[in-house]
């Protein structure tokens, strides 16, 4: 589990980094949350694989600003 202080500065570096992802690789959109975790880092727009509940706040931060239609 991550500690929250921790989820925080995650998150900070997580909502820009889907925003590239995304800019990148569109069809990323409508996928799961395990697999945008492995492509944040794998596809080297993160250096550590973030936690699933700080991509699922980023993903809510993205569809509340209109950003992801899936």
């Amino acid at each position: 589990m991550t500690a929250p202080t921790q989820a925080i500065i995650q998150e900070y570096e997580v909502l820009p980094a889907l925003r590239e992802l995304f800019r990148h690789h569109p069809v990323l959109e409508k996928s799961g949350i395990e697999t945008l975790r492995k492509a944040l880092f794998v596809l080297r727009f993160l250096s550590y694989r973030p936690d699933t509940f700080v991509v699922e706040s980023a993903l809510e931060v993205l569809h509340v600003e209109g950003e992801v239609l899936a």
